[in-house]
């Protein structure tokens, strides 16, 4: 399962595992590629952030850095609650991919294959 909430290595897991021909089901992943870059300061701090010089690809050569399309697409709704201040929150309904009808789809993925 993926969601747009997985990016950088939480995007390259499942380009990985589609690659593989592991069942991607969810909404397209986030993107981005854990590609990260080590630098250091004048004065030797060094840190690390990501990077724009490399990119990953997947086994037919495309670039992930867009996000990885699941094989069977589940709707995230967006919903909105109150906070304890009284502003609305929004936020991501994941119920979909709880419902009881997602296993029989990835049974009928699997046994279609």
């Amino acid at each position: 399962m993926t969601s747009h909430y997985a990016y950088s290595c939480g995007n390259l897991l499942p380009s990985q595992m589609k690659d593989y021909g592991y069942l991607i089901i969810g909404e397209k992943s986030g993107g981005g590629t854990c590609s990260i870059q080590r630098m250091c300061t004048a004065e030797g701090f060094c840190y690390q952030l990501s990077s724009a010089r490399a990119r990953l690809i997947n086994k037919d050569g495309e670039n992930i850095d867009g996000g990885v399309e699941p094989h069977i697409t589940l709707e995230v709704k967006q919903a909105t609650a109150k906070d304890d201040d009284g502003d609305d929150v929004k936020y991501s309904d994941f119920s979909a991919f709880y419902a009881p009808s997602v296993g029989e789809q990835i049974v009928n993925w699997y046994a279609n294959k």
